[in-house]
C-alpha cells in the first residue's frame, strides 16, 4: 500500500514499518504514525514433505521458499532469518503464493518447500497437518530470539508532509487506532472475534478463534514504537543487504510517537 500512499491516491496505508526505511534509502519519505503489531506474528513455515530435510533455517539453503509477494514484509524477515543462518538471499528461491489457500495449495504441492505466513494460515496449517513451525515470530519474546532485537511490524504510515500539514486528522486516526488496542488488551480473543465480521472466520470461529488467541502479545497496548526498535530494524535491513551498509538513514522521520502519546479515548 506504500505506492498508493507515496502516489497521493490515498492518504494512509498499512504495512510493515521496515518500508519507511527502505523508501528512504530511495529518496522517498513516508513515517508510521502509529504501531499496530510489536512483533511480526508470522512464522516459517516448513511443509511435512519436506520436514525430514529441513530442521534449521541453515537447511533452506537451495529450497523454495513462499512469501506473500516479492517485495514484502515475509521476504523481508525471511531474508533477515536467512542472513543470521550464513545464508545469502540468493542461495534460496523466492515464489510468491499469497496466503490462506493459496499458500496452503503450494505446499501441498511441493510448489515450497516452507514459507513466510501469517495467522489464520499458520493455524490452518497446522491442524490439518500440512505443516509445521520453523521459526515462530509469533511473540516479541520469539522474535527477540530469532532476530537478536524487537521487530516492530505492521504500522499505520503516512507521507510526513501531509502528517506535517494535516495534523488535527492524523491525530483523529491515531486515536480511534489506540483506543481499538487498548480495548483489544482488555478483552479476550473470543470477544474479539464475536465483533469481527463473519466472513473473517473463514467458515471456522474456533480455529479464527484459536488463531487470534496465539498472537494475541503482538498487538501493541498504545500504538508506540518502542525505544531502539527501529535501530533494530535498520540493522536487520543493513547487515541483510536491503539497504546499502553506507547509506545514512534518519530514524526519527520514519515514524512519530507525537500522535500516540497524546491519543484520547
Amino acid at each position: 500500500s506504500e505506492n498508493e500512499v507515496l502516489a497521493g491516491q490515498v492518504d494512509a496505508g498499512s504495512g510493515s514499518y521496515n518500508h519507511t526505511i527502505e523508501l528512504q534509502a530511495l529518496g522517498k519519505q513516508m513515517e508510521a504514525v502509529v504501531l499496530m503489531n510489536i512483533a511480526p506474528g508470522e512464522a516459517e513455515i516448513v511443509s511435512t514433505k519436506a520436514a525430514s530435510q529441513i530442521h534449521s533455517v541453515k537447511d533452506l539453503k537451495g529450497k523454495n521458499l513462499g512469501v506473500t509477494e516479492l517485495g514484502s514484509g515475509t521476504q523481508t524477515l525471511t531474508t533477515a532469518l536467512l542472513h543470521k543462518a550464513g545464508v545469502a538471499a540468493d542461495q534460496v528461491h523466492f515464489v510468491p503464493v499469497g496466503a490462506g489457500d493459496t499458500f496452503i495449495a503450494a505446499l501441498q504441492q511441493g510448489k515450497i518447500d516452507a514459507g513466510m505466513t501469517t495467522e489464520p494460515t499458520i493455524s490452518r496449517i497446522l491442524a490439518s497437518g500440512v505443516g509445521k513451525v520453523l521459526v515462530d515470530l509469533r511473540s516479541p519474546a520469539s522474535t527477540q530470539a530469532a532476530l537478536g532485537g524487537a521487530y516492530p511490524f505492521i504500522s499505520l504510515f503516512m507521507n510526513n508532509s501531509y502528517v506535517n500539514s494535516h495534523k488535527d486528522v492524523v491525530q483523529k486516526i491515531v486515536n480511534a487506532y489506540v483506543k481499538t488496542l487498548k480495548w483489544m488488551h482488555t478483552h479476550t480473543a473470543a470477544e474479539i472475534a464475536d465483533k469481527m465480521p463473519p466472513d473473517y472466520y473463514a467458515g471456522n470461529k474456533a480455529l479464527y478463534v484459536t488463531a487470534l488467541q496465539n498472537q494475541m502479545a503482538i498487538f501493541s497496548p498504545d500504538g508506540l514504537m518502542p525505544a531502539g526498535a527501529p535501530q533494530t530494524v535498520l540493522s536487520i535491513e543493513q547487515q541483510s543487504k536491503l539497504i546499502p551498509a553506507d547509506k545514512q538513514i534518519d530514524l526519527s522521520t520514519t515514524y512519530t510517537n507525537e500522535f500516540a502519546s497524546k491519543a484520547t479515548g
